[in-house]
């Protein structure tokens, strides 16, 4: 079974649903608010089960059985108001799954980070994932968090769960642009 974090969101979403299409088993976080709009019928073939990335008794109980764990749930914070969700998520919900993940026999996971992560290129260069703008400035905090997500995605890695890494500069297709 894989379970998908963020599967109501809009990478997620998608994803789940390929996933499903494909044949395999989904498993996925529910909380009270959460909007079951972007998997329309593709919601009543997920296993749901309550839980939220923040609250480790539910992510430990909500991987027994997992082989692969697709990480797509996080917050990008353009208000100032957000700003402790998007690190508390992006960071702390991310150290909660792989720590969850390293003991609870999870064979793969896949992190969904940004090129954000990487840094601010320093005079025009290229950067990769072994680069770190080491430029002084303090990052926005959606950098921040995301840079911090992945180091835990990379330190899972480093303990034993094979960990892949993605990057992308952006996600865009068709859906509910509005949708939280």
């Amino acid at each position: 079974m894989i379970f998908v974090t963020g599967a109501t969101g809009f990478l997620g979403s998608y994803l789940a649903k390929n996933l499903i299409n494909q044949g395999f088993k989904v498993r996925a976080f529910k909380r009270p608010a959460s909007n079951f709009d972007l998997l329309g019928e593709y919601a009543q073939r997920i296993e749901w089960v309550a839980g939220d990335l923040l609250d480790l008794p539910s992510v430990e109980s909500a991987l027994q059985g997992i082989e692969k764990i697709y990480h797509c749930a996080g917050i990008v914070a353009p208000r100032m108001s957000e700003r402790r969700k998007a690190v508390l998520i992006n960071t702390e919900g991310s150290a909660n799954l792989y720590n969850a993940a390293l003991v609870s026999g999870v064979k793969k996971a896949l992190h969904v980070s940004s090129t954000m992560a990487l840094g601010r290129p320093v005079n025009a260069g290229v950067i990769s994932e072994n680069h770190n703008s080491g430029d002084g400035k303090k990052q926005p905090v959606y950098i921040e968090s995301k840079r911090l997500g992945e180091l835990e995605a990379w330190r899972t890695d480093a303990e034993g769960l094979p960990v892949v890494i993605v990057n992308p500069a952006g996600i865009i297709g068709a859906g509910k642009w509005q949708h939280e």
